[in-house]
């Protein structure tokens, strides 16, 4: 188990917010069973403590055994209390797909940025995957702070239903989803440089050029002449790039195929 600190303001101060990550619900001792039971029978349910961690057992304790799915549990506290928590799994039909899921904050640290904290380190531990490349959740049309968190973290509506193993979804429920596109610096190499000739390809079809010309030689004058050139993945694949030209910061990524 690890965790870290951010900080977030509370009026005039500042509410410190710290965030643990649990790998898997088998690692997860039995005081975290019980602090979730009261967190939910706090803010979620309308039960006791005990009935809440029962619940829980049931709901989620066999999840990752039977779909054998990674799974992380996301923790926010406010000193010492539990005042959020949230679930990481990655498809088990797809492994450059993960799912947020069971986002919950304490009923009197709403709006406080304990959701925001929980989804920046959630975001982070999925970017550390290679295969990532998509990250779903599902949200009910009437969920106006959930909508509004997740178009803040990046996320965008995709008008389609929810899928995700055998999972049960409301039927005004849809997938939002957030395309994982980090950068990497790009050298003057033969592997770059041939990954660079099919996406200048796509950069001149994008601008208009039927039949892009002289392509190896533009790629190469664009990685020697160029400040910080960057290639963009999406988990494992070359989807753009990034450079720098008279103070202007161009950037190319290739159009996200799973919105067609």
């Amino acid at each position: 188990m690890g965790g870290n600190e951010s900080f977030r303001e509370k009026g005039a101060g500042q509410m410190k917010i710290r965030i643990e990550l649990v790998d898997s619900y088998r690692n997860l001792p039995e005081d975290y069973w019980q602090r979730l039971g009261a967190f939910y029978a706090e803010n979620v349910w309308n039960m006791t403590t005990e009935e809440a961690t029962g619940k829980i057992r049931d709901l989620f304790a066999d999840y990752e055994a039977e779909y054998a799915v990674k799974w992380y549990e996301v923790f926010a506290y406010s000193k010492d209390k539990l005042v959020g928590c949230m679930r990481i799994l990655r498809n088990p039909d797809n492994r450059t797909r993960w799912y947020f899921c069971d986002v919950h904050t304490g009923k009197k640290y709403r709006k406080k940025g304990v959701a925001t904290a929980m989804y920046e380190k959630a975001i982070q531990t999925v970017e550390t995957f290679y295969a990532a490349e998509y990250i779903d959740a599902s949200i009910s049309a009437e969920n106006a702070g959930s909508i509004a968190l997740h178009k803040k973290m990046g996320f965008y509506d995709t008008g389609k239903s929810p899928k995700f193993a055998h999972f049960w979804f409301e039927p005004d429920e849809t997938r939002y989803e957030r395309r994982l596109l980090l950068e990497y610096p790009a050298s003057d190499s033969e592997i770059h440089r041939r990954i660079l000739y099919k996406l200048y390809r796509s950069y001149q079809k994008s601008l208009g050029a039927e039949k892009p010309q002289n392509v190896a030689k533009e790629v190469k004058a664009m990685l020697s002449e160029y400040d910080d050139f960057r290639l963009v993945f999406c988990g494992n694949r070359a989807v753009g790039f990034r450079y720098c030209k008279q103070d202007t910061q161009i950037l190319f990524v290739e159009e996200d195929s799973s919105l067609k």
